[in-house]
């Protein structure tokens, strides 16, 4: 029977509670190993007996979004885990919150970093107490972990339509994201051109032959050679070593600002509002709103970083102390400097910076940031794709069960290749090559058909953002610990519930017709 903590607290007489900590590696969570490439997908349990191959991706996920932790069976301790869960929250995208804040104006922006931290907060504590159950023994409650993934809480929730629908979210979302990111590089390339040629009066000067969209493609031609990757590792370092860059970047970028007295967005009194100044703001406010949500959607690779760690009692400590010091961070980096540049700030905030000594080396060490990030979430898109299209036959109920069987139910020897998209040898196949290079060219085609970088991240915010972070963990607590929970908390889910899914529908409308509004803008 699972029971919450608060009612065993209640049938307690001597009120003497312990909680006793289930290891995650116990027989029913399996751990995800990195051996040799012909191993790399096999499932071990704390008897080292095989469980079969794993499919699943949101071990990778955590790769792809902090890239310090390794899919190993060493777990990471406190200090590693809250650095994986507070560059979940400090990505790229906070370069876009000054115009973000500039959208809502500086009073409801600021609310809305606020508001969105602590339902992120709310939320991820929703989902790691689903992945739980509570028992009383003996006169103590017994915490059991049931669920090791994200999918499998949804799987519980919904059957195997909750499986493919998270499943299909999480690449979407994955997919998204690294467009996201391809945009972003190539604006932050003509930046860096205009930079370079801002007083040249030659009419071969390439920021007037040359469109956004063309530069977009020659900024992301490097992403080609992500479709050689074979392992998360070999960029894994590097994008540990790039997140600490990335906080340098932002310091430089407020030090800068401050002491700066010849920018180009001086030149003039700098003003701002502290609500937004459209005759019709609501679209306006929205939008910011939802670029304000992408810088929160961490939490369909929550489940897999609370998997990893070793400090499995103080992870919703972790995840708050994370949030509160991104929160700040956001705080002091979006208020300030939409302050000092005011209406005339630009979706990525770098762009207002016009000294080639400062901004080059700016935008050159985010662009090798954004390559990696988009190289590791690329490559986390082959692995999806990949382990699909090598299942010989699709996922059933009558599936489930069968020898050997993996997260997606599908057992050894009903896959089409054992070792997916790879030889025995480690080689990747041919064809693997070719479905690889289609998936980056078809990030960067969406990029250049959709060059709007405050727009589509609001979308995304919006969409499924809010489905995989706000929507879907408090729909599984609901579901999962409906009888075992208070009223109050019920009240509580079921009012957040509905607030969000509020957001994401209206958000969604004004997001989406901004974005083609547009795009038809620029076809006209």
């Amino acid at each position: 029977m699972d029971i919450s903590p608060s009612t065993l607290r209640q049938q307690q007489v001597d009120g003497r509670n312990h909680i006793a900590e289930t290891p995650i590696d116990n027989e029913l969570s399996p751990l995800l190993i990195s051996t040799s490439i012909d191993n790399r997908h096999k499932l071990v349990t704390r008897n080292g007996s095989e469980t079969g191959w794993s499919t699943d991706f949101t071990e990778a996920s955590v790769e792809v979004s902090s890239t310090m932790l390794t899919p190993t069976s060493k777990k990471a301790g406190f200090l590693i885990t809250w650095c994986n869960v507070t560059a979940l929250n400090t990505g790229q995208a906070v370069l876009g919150l000054p115009y973000a804040i500039k959208q809502c104006g500086l009073v409801i922006g600021c609310l809305a970093i606020v508001l969105f931290s602590i339902l992120a907060d709310y939320t991820s504590r929703k989902l790691i107490d689903s992945c739980y159950k509570y028992e009383l023994r003996r006169g103590k409650i017994k915490r059991k972990r049931v669920y090791s993934t994200y999918e499998d809480i949804s799987k519980a929730v919904w059957n195997l339509c909750g499986l493919r629908a998270a499943r299909f979210f999480i690449t979407l979302q994955i997919y998204f994201h690294s467009v996201h990111y391809i945009i972003m590089g190539g604006e932050i390339l003509k930046q860096t051109i205009e930079s370079l040629f801002d007083n040249s009066t030659n009419s071969n000067n390439p920021i007037e032959i040359l469109s956004l969209r063309s530069f977009i493609i020659i900024a992301n031609i490097p992403l080609l050679a992500s479709i050689f990757l074979k392992d998360y590792r070999q960029l894994g370092f590097l994008n540990g070593i790039g997140f600490l860059i990335f906080i340098i970047v932002q310091i430089s970028l407020l030090i800068e600002g401050f002491i700066s007295g010849n920018m180009e967005s001086q030149s003039e009194s700098t003003c701002y509002h502290y609500f937004p100044e459209q005759l019709y703001p609501i679209a306006s406010i929205f939008n910011g709103c939802g670029f304000i949500m992408l810088t929160c959607t961490m939490h369909y690779v929550l489940v897999a970083l609370e998997s990893s760690c070793n400090c499995t009692k103080q992870f919703n400590t972790i995840v708050s102390s994370s949030l509160l010091s991104s929160t700040f961070n956001k705080l002091l980096f979006s208020i300030s400097l939409y302050i000092i540049f005011g209406e005339n700030v630009q979706e990525i905030v770098t762009n207002n910076f016009r000294n080639i000594f400062i901004s080059i080396p700016v935008n050159i060490t985010l662009m090798l940031r954004g390559y990696l990030l988009t190289s590791l979430r690329l490559f986390c898109l082959f692995e999806i794709l990949e382990n699909w299209l090598t299942c010989l036959h699709p996922i059933g109920p009558d599936r489930i069960g069968t020898s050997g069987p993996d997260r997606t139910g599908i057992s050894v020897p009903d896959r089409l290749h054992p070792h997916g998209c790879y030889k025995k040898n480690g080689q990747i196949y041919n064809i693997a090559y070719i479905g690889r290079l289609i998936i980056v060219l078809l990030a960067i085609i969406t990029a250049m058909f959709i060059p709007y970088y405050n727009y589509f991240g609001a979308l995304i915010g919006c969409f499924s953002g809010t489905l995989l972070c706000f929507i879907f963990p408090v729909s599984f607590n609901l579901i999962l610990k409906w009888e075992s929970q208070l009223s109050f908390s019920r009240v509580a889910d079921i009012f957040v519930l509905f607030f969000v899914l509020f957001f994401a529908f209206v958000g969604t409308y004004f997001a989406s017709s901004s974005l083609f509004g547009a795009l038809f803008d620029d076809l006209s």
